[in-house]
């Protein structure tokens, strides 16, 4: 890797590297065009193998997305910027220049992807729909031990509104996934389908949970029907009965340690918490929001499921992270 880490320049700042004048499309910069195609390569090679073990998925971010980078230079930004993030996380001697191609990268990402959104008319439907999982990886790797340094070379105090953040913006995609559902019609057609990609998790019959879990789970919503009005529970109640789906869901999965054999079907896909986030109600939201204790309970269990994932880069210690910003705010 040391052959082709990024090079240092220690007469800029990341006020520079942020606001140099280049065109608006990756390796456009005589200057970093190497620097972009080792972004690029290790993306490819690396970084798509731990963005989803779905074998769909992978042929999506290997072969697919990159067609797209002259096209939609949001989305070449938006893969540059994680492969950056993942490579700041992987080689801590290079963390400083690799984050700074981060923030330069991401910045003009997310302002090239706003620009598309505002005048989307549909044949923006697959790239939107893969550039919104890059910011679900990047929103979730804040909590992680690798969260993004600042352009100050600090990183921002994890705390509930950083996880509160990252619920925000996870929901905002859901717009993106669900026009995106809608487009395949219903009828399986996978040219219909974001580059084949079936954005949906396959209908299961989850297994039975152990006696004492069921019990744990009845003796929480037993509380909230009690201490919250009928209005505010019925938010975290849901949020708690999806929670316990996804713990039936990981219950016949085996957690993995290394990011090897990847389409083996009965793995801890993190797709499945990210569907968590997105798909619990407005209220249980709300309600976390005002800090309601039993509603942070319901997160502390999302917390914990979490540590199944603890071997993805941007999942490192995220269990361990929430969980003390949790018990902080309480």
């Amino acid at each position: 890797m040391a052959a082709y880490a990024v090079k240092s320049d220690e007469s800029r700042t990341p006020a520079d590297v942020l606001d140099s004048p280049e065109d608006q499309l990756p390796f456009s910069s005589s200057s970093r065009w190497a620097q972009d195609l080792h972004l690029l390569a290790h993306f490819i090679s690396h970084t798509s193998k731990t963005l989803s073990f779905r074998q769909d998925m992978l042929c999506m971010w290997q072969n697919q997305v990159p067609k797209d980078f002259v096209h939609y230079p949001f989305l070449a930004h938006g893969v540059l910027a994680i492969a950056a993030l993942h490579l700041a996380a992987l080689d801590k001697s290079r963390e400083r220049d690799y984050s700074l191609s981060y923030h330069l990268h991401m910045s003009k990402g997310i302002r090239a992807f706003r620009e598309a959104l505002a005048k989307r008319d549909g044949q923006f439907d697959a790239p939107c729909f893969a550039m919104a999982h890059l910011l679900a990886a990047d929103s979730l790797a804040s909590i992680s031990d690798n969260a993004p340094q600042d352009c100050d070379g600090s990183t921002s105090p994890l705390s509930l509104e950083t996880i509160l953040r990252l619920i925000v913006i996870v929901r905002g995609f859901q717009n993106i996934t669900l026009q995106v559902e809608g487009s395949g019609d219903g009828d399986g057609d996978p040219t219909k389908l974001p580059y084949g990609v079936d954005p949906r998790f396959p209908e299961e019959a989850p297994p039975s949970l152990p006696r004492e879990v069921i019990s744990e789970f009845a003796a929480l919503r037993d509380r909230i029907i009690q201490e919250e009005d009928s209005y505010e529970s019925s938010g975290s109640l849901e949020a708690l009965s999806q929670l316990e789906v996804l713990e039936r869901m990981l219950a016949h999965r085996k957690p993995k340690t290394t990011t090897a054999n990847i389409n083996r079907s009965n793995d801890v896909d993190p797709g499945l918490f990210a569907k968590w986030l997105v798909t619990v109600p407005e209220q249980y939201v709300t309600n976390l929001h005002k800090r309601h204790p039993l509603a942070l309970q319901v997160l502390a269990g999302f917390a914990k499921l979490a540590r199944s994932l603890g071997h993805l880069w941007y999942f490192q210690n995220w269990s361990s992270n929430a969980l003390k910003a949790i018990q902080d705010t309480t």
